[in-house]
């Protein structure tokens, strides 16, 4: 939780969701009767109320008004019926305002959840949303859109060599805190191709100034080529997150070409929007 440290949820692929109030050290398996079958959609903490937690259990969306103790349905009709749901979002400007995305379709809700409506406009299995201070964000497989308010949506893929996204994000910055365009900034991360002998693709960023940039810099692994022990001809860059409070902090996995440096799957963070990377966390590619 953004607002509690000590307050983490993890899903388990047996279905199961644990809570933690004291920042991991133990751990308590929540009613099998209220949450299961949800871990291909994490938990949503509520932007204002910190007591609120948001989660899908078998399809329904739930809400827990103590922070996770108790879940009761959210509301009694799922309009995205047998989709899978992947992703929950909340407005951080605009509380009532509630994301489901699943691997069809996007629904949005104005109303904290009371009535829905399907995100007209919008195709591909959502990969992530964001809401900024004036507009929506909503992200697929097969690209990115803008909304000002939910009725109509714009596509921005402009710059990106093609789609296929695999992960998004985004985040709010001042004015100065970072050397690009000050407002929304945007990661995501698509696949790897090897063209014309180069390295195209990975992760890109939107600054605002109209299209995406590619953030490949300096120390990610950008070889063509599998290296010894690997698994890979080129590096893919599957997730990409960053950081609410200092934007200019990204952080994305690979699985990596090899088992020496730089080529090992693992993680990179950037201290500077993607001009730079540092190799954060390894592993041996052979275990």
């Amino acid at each position: 939780s953004p607002r509690d440290p000590n307050l983490i949820f993890v899903w388990c692929d047996m279905s199961g969701l644990y809570r933690s109030t004291d920042g991991g050290r133990s751990w308590t398996l929540l009613d099998k009767r209220q949450m299961r079958n949800g871990c291909r959609c994490k938990v949503l903490f509520d932007p204002v109320d910190p007591n609120v937690v948001y989660g899908v259990a078998s399809g329904v969306l739930k809400i827990s008004r103590d922070k996770g103790l108790t879940w009761t349905p959210l509301t009694a009709e799922q309009p995205w019926k047998g989709e899978t749901v992947l992703h929950l979002c909340a407005g951080r400007w605009q509380p009532k305002a509630l994301f489901v995305g699943t691997d069809k379709s996007a629904f949005l809700s104005k109303d904290a959840g009371k009535t829905w409506s399907r995100v007209e406009g919008i195709t591909g299995r959502v990969v992530g949303f964001y809401a900024s201070t004036f507009f929506y964000f909503v992200a697929t497989s097969e690209g990115v859109w803008r909304s000002d308010g939910g009725k109509t949506w714009m596509p921005m893929s402009d710059g990106l060599p093609w789609t296929g996204l695999r992960d998004f994000c985004g985040a709010e910055i001042d004015e100065g805190q970072r050397d690009h365009l000050p407002g929304t900034i945007l990661f995501c991360a698509i696949p790897s191709k090897a063209v014309d002998g180069k390295f195209e693709g990975g992760v890109y960023y939107y600054d605002g100034s109209g299209k995406w940039r590619s953030a490949m810099g300096k120390g990610i692994n950008t070889t063509l080529g599998k290296q010894l022990y690997g698994n890979a001809e080129i590096a893919q860059y599957n997730h990409v997150q960053m950081s609410e409070t200092d934007p200019n902090v990204v952080w994305c996995t690979t699985p990596g070409t090899g088992y020496l440096p730089p080529y090992q799957r693992g993680a990179y963070r950037s201290a500077n929007g993607g001009k730079t990377w540092s190799h954060t966390y390894f592993f041996d590619s052979r275990g």
